[in-house]
C-alpha cells in the first residue's frame, strides 16, 4: 500500500568524526521515509537527542522502497546526515528481512521494532539466534494483546509464547500500557510516552498570517490532523457554521497528509456545501508545523482514537490552548482539563469552549501558559531519550557470566 510521501527533511546525528559506539540499535518500519507515518516523522525529531558516543542508530525499512523508486533499485542505504537508513530492494517483507538479518544482524546488539513487521516469527528467532536483544513499540493498535488478536483463535496459544522472543515493550501511553498488561510480565512493559522540543519560533504571528494570506485580526483554529475518519477533521467542519455566527472572523486551518482520498473528498465537498470556503483553509504535510502553531489562537483535535498525541503536546510547547476531544488514557495523561488545555466530548461543549477562548484572551493566555510550562516540565524530548537509552542500556547488556 502507498501512503502519501514527504519530503526529506534536515537531519543530524553523529558527528562525522564521532568515534565507533559500543552498541547499534537497529530500528525497524515497515513505512518510512519518503512514505508518510507519523511515528517515522517522531522518530526524526527523537534521534537527535537519541545519538551518544555508546549508541549508534540505524533504520531498516521493510515495505518502503527508498525515493519511491521501484524495488530493484532500492537496495542500498541511503545515509542522511550519517544515520543509516536501509531499504530491503527487490525483496521486501519478510523474505527480504530474513536475507538482511543473515548478512547484517550480528552488527546490532537491539532490534527496535516499531511495528509487527513479521506474522510468523521467523525473523524474530533469527534475531535471537544472531544474538539481539528485541524491543517492540505500541503505538496505535499494534500492542502484543492486538497483535494476538489478530490471528485466528487455535494460533493464539502459540503467538503468546512466541511473544516470548521479545525482550521489552514499550507503550506510548497509560491506556495503551494498561491494555496489554494482562498479555506480558510487568517487568517486560513500560510506559514511555512521547516527548517534544522547545518551540522556537521562526517568524512572528502577522509575518506568517500574511505569508498565508490569513487576515491579521481573524480568529484562527489549527488541527494537524491526517485526512482520515479516525482523525475525524470532518467534525470540526461540521461546527465551523455555528462559530462563525458567534465568531465572524473565525478561520479554521487544516494541515496534514491525504492518506485517505475519499475521506478527503467529503471533507471538501462538505466544506462546500456549508459555505465555508472563507473560513477553511485546507493544506497539505507540514514537515514543520512550527510556524502553524506560530500564528493560531487555538489549536483543536478531534480524533476518535490516539496512541498518543503528539500534535497536541507540540501546541502545547508553543503555548498554544488546545481544544480537544477526551481520549481517556491517552490525552488526559498530559492535558488537565480547564487548566492547560480543554477535553471535550460532543459538538455542543466544543463549540461553546471555542466560543469562549474567543471571548476572554486572558483565558487563552492563562492556559496556553501553563500548557507551555506542563509539556516542558514532564515532556521534553531530552527526558525521553534518556528514558530510552536506559531502556537500550539495560536490554542490550551482555548477561551476567553463570
Amino acid at each position: 500500500m502507498r501512503l502519501a510521501s514527504f519530503a526529506p527533511g534536515r537531519w543530524t546525528a553523529a558527528p562525522l568524526d564521532a568515534p565507533a559506539p559500543a552498541m547499534t540499535v537497529l530500528h525497524v518500519y515497515a513505512y518510512f521515509r519518503p512514505d508518510y507515518t507519523g511515528d517515522g516523522i517522531y522518530f526524526e525529531r527523537l534521534i537527535h537527542h537519541l545519538w551518544s558516543g555508546a549508541i549508534g542508530h540505524e533504520v531498516l525499512a521493510t515495505l518502503t522502497r527508498a525515493d519511491g523508486g521501484p524495488a530493484g533499485e532500492t537496495g542500498v542505504p541511503v545515509t542522511l546526515a550519517d544515520l543509516p537508513v536501509h531499504y530491503l530492494g527487490d525483496t521486501p517483507g519478510r523474505a527480504g528481512l530474513l536475507r538482511w538479518l543473515l548478512r547484517h544482524g550480528r552488527r546490532h546488539r537491539v532490534v527496535h521494532l516499531h511495528a509487527h513487521v513479521d506474522r510468523t516469527f521467523l525473523s524474530y528467532l533469527l534475531m535471537r539466534l544472531l544474538g539481539c536483544r528485541i524491543v517492540l513499540s505500541s503505538t496505535l493498535d499494534d500492542g502484543p494483546i492486538d497483535i494476538v488478536s489478530s490471528y485466528r483463535w487455535y494460533k493464539r496459544p502459540l503467538v503468546r509464547r512466541l511473544l516470548r522472543l521479545i525482550d521489552a515493550f514499550v507503550a506510548i501511553s497509560p491506556k495503551l500500557h494498561h491494555e496489554n498488561r494482562p498479555v506480558l510480565p510487568g517487568a517486560r512493559l513500560m510506559l514511555i510516552p512521547q516527548g517534544v522540543e522547545p518551540h522556537r519560533p521562526r517568524l512572528d504571528r502577522a509575518a506568517v498570517r500574511r505569508l498565508m494570506g490569513i487576515a491579521e485580526d481573524a480568529f484562527v483554529l489549527l488541527a494537524l490532523t491526517s485526512f482520515i475518519p479516525r482523525k475525524d477533521p470532518l467534525f470540526l467542519v461540521e461546527c465551523l457554521p455555528r462559530l462563525v455566527a458567534a465568531i465572524p472572523g473565525c478561520v479554521l486551518v487544516l494541515a496534514g497528509p491525504v492518506l485517505a482520498p475519499d475521506y478527503a473528498d467529503a471533507v471538501r465537498a462538505r466544506v462546500r456545501d456549508l459555505g465555508l470556503e472563507r473560513h477553511v483553509l485546507l493544506r497539505g504535510f507540514e514537515p514543520e508545523p512550527c510556524l502553524l502553531y506560530e500564528m493560531c489562537d487555538v489549536f483543536v483535535g478531534a480524533s476518535r482514537d490516539e496512541g498518543f498525541g503528539n500534535t497536541l503536546l507540540e501546541a502545547m510547547a508553543a503555548g498554544r490552548p488546545v481544544v480537544a476531544r477526551h481520549l481517556p488514557g491517552v490525552n488526559d495523561y498530559f492535558i488537565e482539563h480547564a487548566a492547560s488545555g480543554f477535553l471535550i466530548h460532543g459538538a455542543d461543549e466544543y463549540v461553546e469552549t471555542i466560543v469562549r477562548l474567543a471571548r476572554d484572551p486572558e483565558l487563552r493566555r492563562r492556559v496556553g501558559a501553563m500548557a507551555h510550562a506542563r509539556a516542558g516540565e514532564r515532556f521534553a524530548m531530552a527526558q525521553i531519550a534518556a528514558r530510552y537509552r536506559e531502556l537500550y542500556e539495560r536490554v542490550g547488556a551482555p548477561a551476567a557470566p553463570g
